[in-house]
């Protein structure tokens, strides 16, 4: 299992989008963290300081310039796209398809940019 810390702006937000593309619950909540796990992916959202938080909306500035992407296992990149259709999120471009996975990059409603992957067999 993998797992992240993420600091974020609004805990419930961004917990229900996480809860949404992994297709798992939020684990564990309070005011300020919250855990969304599926067995193999875990993410642990933990409540930034008032000092450090802004304003978030579905246009939120990509974060493209930090030293990290965290990559999500999903059983179906497609259904995951589906289960967060309601947040608006921004899709990349192209999916690329390397050996016998496929990845595609996207963008969480705070702006972190996050890839999926999914293993599929070649016949």
């Amino acid at each position: 299992m993998s797992r992240i810390v993420l600091w974020v702006a609004d805990i419930n937000h961004q917990a229900e989008f996480y809860s949404a593309l992994l297709a798992a619950p939020i684990s564990s909540s309070s005011p300020e963290f919250a855990e969304v796990s599926d067995g193999q992916n875990s993410v642990l959202i933990h409540l930034l300081p008032e000092q450090y938080r802004s304003e978030t909306s579905e246009t939120s500035e990509t974060r493209d310039e930090v030293a990290i992407k965290p990559i999500f296992n999903v059983a179906d990149i497609d259904a995951a796209l589906s289960r967060i259709g309601e947040f608006a999120p921004r899709i990349g471009a192209e999916r690329n398809i390397y050996g016998d996975i496929a990845y595609q990059d996207c963008i969480d409603p705070e702006g972190n940019v996050i890839q999926l992957s999914q293993r599929f067999s070649r016949n």
